[in-house]
C-alpha cells in the first residue's frame, strides 16, 4: 500500500488584505488537491483568517483530509475543519515553518509574506518541489 501525496498550501494571512478574488482562487486549489486524492497541509492559524485556510476549507468541500500545522501548543485554530492538527509548540514565525514544509512532499504558495517567504526557503533547503 503507497501512502497518500501531501500538499502544502501556503499563503497570506488576512493581515496583508488579500482580495476575495484571491481567497477564492486558494479555495479551489484546496478543492483540485482534494480532488486528485492528496493530503492538504496548511498553516493553522489561531487568531486570523489565511489562504492557507481557504484551502483548507476547499479541500473540506470535496471531502478531502486537511492537516493543520499551528505554533503554540493548543489544538485551538481558526479552521474549525480541519481535520487534523499538530501543535509544534513553537511561536508564530520561529519554525512552525519547518514541521510545516517538511511534512509536504510539495508546496504550493499563494501570494504571501514573510512566512511565505520563510516556507519558500525550508522547501529549497530540503529539495522539496515548489
Amino acid at each position: 500500500m503507497s501512502r497518500r501525496v501531501q500538499i502544502g498550501v501556503m499563503g497570506s494571512c488576512a493581515d496583508l488584505q488579500y482580495t476575495e478574488v484571491v481567497e477564492k482562487l486558494a479555495e479551489e486549489l484546496g478543492r483540485r488537491i482534494a480532488e486528485k486524492g492528496a493530503v492538504l497541509f496548511f498553516g493553522a492559524e489561531k487568531d486570523c483568517d489565511s489562504l492557507s485556510t481557504a484551502a483548507c476549507r476547499g479541500a473540506k468541500s470535496a471531502g478531502g483530509l486537511t492537516v493543520g500545522v499551528t505554533y503554540g501548543k493548543r489544538k485551538d485554530i481558526v479552521e474549525k475543519d480541519a481535520d487534523i492538527i499538530i501543535p509544534t509548540g513553537m511561536e508564530r514565525g520561529g519554525g512552525r515553518e519547518f514541521v510545516l514544509v517538511l511534512c509536504c512532499d510539495a508546496i504550493i504558495t499563494v501570494s504571501g509574506g514573510s512566512g511565505t517567504l520563510n516556507e519558500l526557503v525550508v522547501a529549497y533547503q530540503a529539495d522539496i518541489p515548489e
